[in-house]
């Protein structure tokens, strides 16, 4: 296993790793790899515990901070920290990948709309969400079914029938699109 190179003790075990914000893996499966080890240098910048809590707030909302640094604030205690990191259309997908792990629905609802979300994490959302989040996160894979595969957002019947495969890894010309195009080609 490779070590952490935070400078902090007890990371040389597998448990002190996965708890090691450097180290730790998503908790989404299949959604994000792990992040390679940071620096001393990046680490010291990234901390939470580096910066005053109105600067937080500021750095989180910032477009120009740097991904791992938004990475490293998705994880703060702080609600609001949180939420502005989900609306800075520079998180990075393993800033959002954190924040739709929680059961914070607000915040939930709030990855939904970054404009680069992947769509893996809406399809993750539409499994695992609750009754208020299933439905934005069902509108959100219509809108990039619609960019992606040439269904349009209203047609609920083929995006229904797709939601359940890998349909971002698709293209307009797949089998199972062309299918979906032609059993619901106006519902």
């Amino acid at each position: 296993m490779n070590r952490c190179t935070a400078p902090a003790k007890g990371h040389s075990s597998q448990s002190g790793a996965a708890k090691c914000p450097a180290c730790r893996v998503s908790s989404v499966p299949n959604m994000v790899p792990a992040a390679p080890p940071m620096s001393p240098k990046q680490w010291s910048v990234t901390k939470e515990v580096a910066l005053p809590p109105e600067m937080r707030l500021h750095v989180a909302a910032d477009p120009d901070t740097a991904p791992l640094a938004l990475a490293a604030l998705a994880k703060s205690r702080n609600g609001q920290v949180r939420s502005r990191v989900a609306l800075n259309p520079s998180s990075p997908p393993s800033a959002l990948a954190t924040l739709i792990n929680t059961r914070d629905v607000l915040l939930q609802s709030q990855v939904l709309t970054h404009p680069s979300l992947p769509p893996r994490f809406a399809a993750h959302l539409a499994r695992t969400g609750d009754s208020y989040i299933r439905p934005k996160a069902l509108a959100k894979i219509s809108v990039m079914m619609e960019s992606l595969l040439g269904i349009p957002a209203n047609n609920v019947s083929a995006r229904d029938m797709l939601v359940g495969e890998q349909w971002w890894e698709m293209e307009a010309t797949d089998p199972a699109v062309v299918l979906a195009k032609t059993l619901f080609p106006d519902a």
